[in-house]
């Protein structure tokens, strides 16, 4: 009995100065003389020989942390452990060392699990094993080393110091520590996914990773227009440089996981790329774009432990992973198309908007003004500088729409350049239009059946705007369509110039500022000026004439101006009807239109140097006024001569063998000098004869009143 007693205390020391350095293990050969000993005092010395005590008996431990009682935990690669030690990185930016030291008398080996802590920094470190203060073996960790198995030889040494030098403040630890095949009794414990909420928040070793859950649509993250509520979002860290999005998951538990990819609305408008490990080995990598459809992948994770995902942005854009399910556990609620009421919500939902903008507008002061037009909503797409070509992009969801429809056109005032339109359905070009400074509202369908992505792109020249307005969606018309300007007086209809170029509408009060033309004030009116000396330029304006008939005005040269020449010419919706020769010597000449038919009327003067020119005395009415045709003058020069009558001529001869006619209704008019309705040879001949007549002094200036005193 005294023998046990002596075992016993022996062992119950031994226990007691483990924290010190003094193992249990060094009492083993007093224990064989206790072989008599009864059971309980076996059990007691079992007891002490556990993996759990030689674990807490670690000493001279320097930033290191022992679990061994099973009170505490930490995580390595998902898995969660209530054994091992625990070395710590102390400050940032900082080498730092962290040790333990093990009495390994009477041991021949230990082993152990080397793993990163799941969530510490992800920087290296290097490990150093020491016996009997010499140095045996050094390696590397990595924050993204599975977990790796070591085991030290202690059999001729007495003690063991593990030493873990790191770079900054990571953490790694020793876990599942044995000895001579004594292992813990605490085993380390495999996640399991009772939902894919579960999955998502045993997510590890992260980073610029973020999670989302929403109820709502309203706190919803949206991904090609659709609404999804459950996810993962993968974000770069800074714009206009390159950075990794990272996330691990432990899957020793799960057999395959499926999701959808696809780019976060209105985020950057760049690319990244894939790469998926298994078990820290590359299996696939593929690229993510902003444009592209949603796409769905399947990870496939029989046999593997841990799944890793790296997304490498080119920039700062962010793509999502939604709609997860792992194994036969699915998201709770999956993503859905939105619908749309009016067409007004469905511009202001549209996404990945680069130079676009929409608007919706109540009054006409807050309208947009196309083609002299107020519109109240619509898309408005800029080009971004001024002298340097862009894209302006806007994108919609369109998995609940047959089909859009609106009216495209040059935002009044805005750079007089062109651009091209391209329609996009789910990626691949469908249609392309072009865009000209000088459009007219122009009507555009766009069937989107069988289509659940339209984006529409604009190639702009320069920052000129075009505007795609009045849209409307299935059967659903805007709120407040366009309306036609409607003017009190010529003021207004003055006042409503636009796209003017070296133009200026005037309305003078004072004599001293009034221009004077031929020695006569002009107080209202149009100024074309030439911008340079001695350089030919160009001046133009337009109107918005749909809501009048008919327009005349007075031509005259500002006196005092340069003493040069300059040519007018007259466009009704982008038709040349009339073209006119402007001398600094000329008489007010007046002139009238009939614009009944027309919506837009386009003057523009080419001066030959920087001579002025003014329209005065401008008049619009209701009424329709019969424009007379000068006979002779086919060509609208201002002169009957030899010119025109070989167009005659050339007319005639169309006429005659079924070619190509280039006579509109107004030269026809103006050809048909005899009036029988017939243009041929005739009329030529009356045309050279009234040539020959002004030629030699004849003073009859027009033509009808010269044939009329012939006959």
């Amino acid at each position: 009995m005294n023998l046990k007693r002596i075992a016993a205390g022996l062992i119950a020391g031994a226990v007691i100065c483990g924290s010190t350095g003094v193992y249990p293990y060094a009492a083993m050969n007093y224990a064989v003389a206790a072989e008599t000993a009864d059971k309980a005092e076996t059990e007691e010395k079992e007891e002490a020989l556990t993996a759990e005590s030689f674990l807490a008996g670690g000493y001279d431990a320097k930033n290191a942390t022992i679990y061994s009682d099973g009170s505490k935990t930490f995580n390595m690669n998902g898995r969660t452990y209530s054994n091992g030690v625990v070395f710590s990185g102390q400050y940032s930016y900082q080498a730092s060392t962290a040790t333990i030291s093990y009495n390994t008398k009477n041991i021949k080996n230990v082993s152990w699990v080397w793993g990163h802590i799941d969530g510490a920094d992800m920087t290296g470190a290097t490990v150093s094993i020491y016996l009997d203060d010499v140095l045996t073996d050094k390696y590397p960790l990595s924050a993204d080393m599975l977990w790796q198995d070591c085991t030290v030889d202690v059999s001729e040494a007495s003690i063991l110091k593990v030493a873990v030098t790191f770079n900054e403040d990571s953490k790694y630890a020793m876990a599942q520590v044995e000895f001579d095949n004594i292992k813990p009794i605490l085993k380390p414990v495999v996640p399991e996914y009772e939902s894919v909420d579960s999955f998502i928040g045993g997510r590890y070793n992260y980073q610029n990773y973020s999670t989302f859950s929403a109820v709502s649509d309203l706190e919803a993250t949206r991904v090609n227009g659709r609404y999804y509520y459950r996810g993962l979002v993968f974000s770069g860290a800074y714009s206009y440089q390159s950075s990794n999005s990272r996330v691990c998951f432990n899957t020793e538990n799960v057999n395959s996981i499926s999701c959808s990819w696809g780019h976060m609305d209105n985020t950057s408008m760049t690319g990244a790329t894939v790469s998926v490990y298994y078990d820290n080995v590359l299996t696939d990598k593929f690229s993510l774009s902003p444009t592209m459809p949603l796409t769905e992948y399947t990870f496939d994770l029989k046999d593997v432990s841990e799944l890793k995902i790296i997304v490498e942005n080119e920039e700062d854009a962010k793509y999502v992973m939604t709609d997860i399910s792992v194994d036969a556990n699915k998201t709770a609620k999956t993503g859905k198309a939105p619908t749309y009421k009016t067409p007004e919500m469905f511009i202001s939902d549209g996404y990945n908007r680069v130079n676009t903008s929409y608007f919706s507008a109540v009054s006409d002061l807050e309208a947009k003004r196309v083609n002299g037009r107020y519109y109240y909503q619509g898309l408005i797409f800029s080009g971004a500088y001024s002298y340097t070509s862009s894209n302006s992009i806007i994108d919609f969801n369109v998995e609940n729409i047959d089909s859009i429809s609106g009216t495209l056109g040059h935002v009044d005032n805005t750079a007089m350049t062109n651009a091209v339109l391209s329609v996009y359905k789910d990626g691949v070009l469908t249609e392309k239009v072009e865009l000209s400074c000088h459009i007219l509202p122009q009507k555009i369908t766009v069937d989107t059946k069988d289509c659940k992505n339209l984006r529409l792109s604009v190639a702009h020249e320069e920052n000129a705007k075009f505007v795609l307005a009045d849209i409307s969606m299935n059967d659903t018309e805007a709120k407040k369509t366009h309306t036609v300007p409607d003017y009190k007086d010529s003021k207004a209809f003055v006042t409503s110039a636009f796209d003017a170029y070296n133009t200026s509408s005037f309305n003078l009060v004072s004599e001293l500022d009034a221009y004077t033309i031929n020695g006569e004030k002009c107080y209202n009116g149009i100024l074309f000026s030439g911008v340079y000396s001695y350089a030919p330029s160009t001046s133009s304006v337009n109107f918005n004439t749909e809501n009048i008939n008919s327009i005349s005005w007075t031509w005259g040269h500002v006196d005092n101006s340069p003493l040069t020449n300059a040519k007018a010419s007259i466009y009704i919706d982008r038709v040349l009807v009339e073209e006119i020769e402007l001398t600094s010597g000329m008489t007010p000449q007046k002139q009238v239109l009939d614009v009944s038919d027309a919506s837009r009327l386009r003057i523009i003067v080419k001066h030959d140097e920087n001579a002025k020119y003014v329209l005065k005395d401008i008049e619009i009415s209701d009424e329709i006024i019969e424009v007379k045709v000068p006979l002779g003058d086919v060509n609208f020069d201002g002169a009957v001569n030899s010119v025109d009558a070989s167009l005659v001529l050339a007319e005639y001869a169309a006429i005659s063998t079924n070619g190509t006619l280039k006579f509109d209704e107004k030269a026809n008019k103006a050809a048909d000098v005899n009036k029988d309705e017939v243009i041929d040879s005739s009329d030529a001949s009356l045309v050279l004869a009234y040539y020959a007549y002004t030629s030699t002094g004849g003073t009859e200036t027009d033509m009808e009143k010269w044939i009329e005193s012939e006959k």
